[in-house]
């Protein structure tokens, strides 16, 4: 006899396996980049000093790789070496998972580093310069494995969505029921699946650093003198050791993959050349490759944002370490809050995901501008406490339509058997681009000391990015090159049997003609 919970989670072990792995990876995940990056602004203002020797005060030199930087110049160069380096370990992971079956297992895999590395945290919170330098080199080391796991994580949604409508089909009595039923409960099932996982894996991610910043704000406030203000920096470490033996739920619960089927003569470097002709394939694919750049803008510009608000927010507020962990609380909450919010309204709404797309690029043009203002001579514009707080919940309803939205319409597009190449695409896309804000920032803020500059770039970009979308949604010549690229997916999934051979899998087969259903759906999917 099965437990309640566990019949609740073998009626999709897929899905709910998925969402542990969300909320798993999520408790490093946003306490390391929360203490660390508080460390190091707290510990650099200690180590370092003015262009004049002096004492830190409005800005603050510290040594760093040979020389000496501005301490945001180095936080912004972080972030480009970390995602620069994450996108070209993932695009080589990329060209040759999507030929391995056992892709849970390089999951795994990921998931136990990203908690190794998070656990010597508690053993670095002296004020050295030693301790300065190795704190950079784990935040680094932690966004490229960041990169890896998304890029693999990603990959179960079209996987899942397609699945979903094959059980679909074997539950409503065969293909022919499904015929009837395409234009109906099919027809937006796709979608659905697809977005409530996204959601779902989102708001798990975020629901385990809500509880361990109440643990650090409650350890904050118990402990006294050096205990209290390295709090932070225990719960990672007790977080790595948490997330190592988690892992063994991705191991035991992700399902198999199916995998590109490989020709005999194939050598080593065949999955490099497979790896890169989605981008040949782009050139043709006009749809998917203003969806995929327009998106990459998007998500490159918003990280970028981020980061100036979050050193804003130290360099405006100077805030405690209590003030901190609520302020890092405040940004979880905002992220679960608005995913619920979409969850809840999309269903109320008659509105494409196109249209949601283009509305969270376009809520997100608010930011650069209400910091621009900063640079006149009033008290606004990221320069009062509150404002940092509201911002907060704008950026989060930004990304919670944006990216939610982007994930689902991207796996509608993607192959089956190479949900790695085309997410690792993505993301390497995302990654090689991404570095280039940071570095252009970084010697800008360097001679300046001011935060502000990077925004007005920032407003270009995503003023780019709504145009491309709006293009994309409303034009013909896109919607004709979308039903083409269906229509010669359909095509070359129904030769799928002389493609595969009787020796590979049967899962493989059993996908490849579950994505022919999914082909004939998708072509009727304008608004859910």
């Amino acid at each position: 006899m099965q437990f309640p919970l566990a019949h609740w989670w073998t009626r999709d072990t897929a899905l709910h396996s998925f969402v542990f792995c969300n909320f798993l990876i999520g408790l490093p995940f946003t306490i390391f980049n929360t203490y660390v990056i508080y460390q190091l602004q707290i510990v650099g203002y200690l180590i370092g000093t003015d262009v004049d020797d002096q004492p830190c005060t409005t800005y603050c030199i510290v040594p760093w790789a040979g020389s000496r930087l501005d301490l945001n110049s180095v936080l912004l160069y972080l972030n480009a070496i970390g995602f620069g380096v994450g996108g070209a370990v993932t695009m080589f992971l990329s060209a040759y998972s999507d030929f391995w079956p056992r892709k849970h297992l390089l999951v795994t895999i990921f998931i136990v580093a990203f908690g190794a590395f998070a656990i010597p945290a508690y053993w670095l919170q002296g004020y050295s310069v030693q301790n300065f330098q190795t704190l950079t080199a784990l935040y680094i080391i932690f966004a490229i494995i960041t990169s890896i796991l998304i890029a693999l994580l990603n990959i179960y949604i079209p996987h899942c969505m397609r699945t979903s409508v094959s059980a679909a089909r074997e539950s409503t009595g065969g293909a022919g029921r499904v015929e009837e039923m395409q234009h109906t409960e099919l027809k937006s099932s796709l979608r659905r699946y697809g977005f409530n996982m996204t959601i779902f894996g989102t708001i798990a991610a975020q629901v385990g650093g809500v509880v361990l910043l109440v643990i650090v704000i409650i350890l904050s406030e118990t402990l006294n003198g050096t205990a209290a203000a390295s709090a932070g920096l225990l719960v990672t470490t007790v977080t790595g050791f948490l997330t190592v033996a988690g892992s063994l739920v991705a191991l035991c619960g992700l399902p198999p993959i199916p995998s590109k089927p490989s020709s005999p003569t194939r050598n080593w470097i065949e999955p490099i050349v497979e790896f890169f002709r989605p981008f040949r394939d782009l050139f043709v694919r006009r749809n998917m490759a203003v969806l995929l750049i327009s998106y990459t803008i998007y998500t490159d510009t918003i990280f970028a944002v981020t980061s100036v608000i979050g050193q804003l927010f130290v360099a405006e507020i100077r805030p405690g370490a209590l003030e901190y962990s609520l302020y890092s609380l405040a940004q979880v909450l905002c992220i679960i809050v608005t995913n619920l919010l979409f969850l809840w309204i999309r269903p109320k709404l008659p509105i494409s995901l196109e249209k949601w797309l283009i509305s969270g690029y376009a809520i997100s043009l608010l930011l650069p501008i209400w910091g621009c203002i900063g640079f006149a001579g009033v008290s606004f514009g990221f320069k009062m406490r509150w404002e940092f707080y509201v911002q907060l919940f704008v950026i989060q309803l930004s990304s919670s339509l944006a990216n939610a939205s982007f994930r689902v319409m991207f796996s509608e597009m993607i192959p089956v058997g190479n949900e790695v190449r085309w997410f690792g695409l993505q993301l390497t896309v995302s990654c090689g681009t991404i570095w280039v804000n940071y570095v252009a920032s970084g010697p800008l803020q360097n001679a300046t000391h001011e935060l502000r500059f990077p925004l007005l770039l920032a407003l270009l970009f995503l003023l780019v990015s709504v145009g491309m979308e709006i293009c994309r949604s409303t034009l013909p010549v896109f919607k004709n090159d979308r039903r083409k690229w269906e229509a010669v997916e359909n095509f070359t999934s129904q030769g799928s049997d002389d493609k595969y051979g009787t020796d590979e899998a049967v899962v493989q087969k059993t996908t490849v003609e579950a994505n022919v259903q999914v082909g004939v759906i998708v072509e009727s999917l304008i608004v859910v």
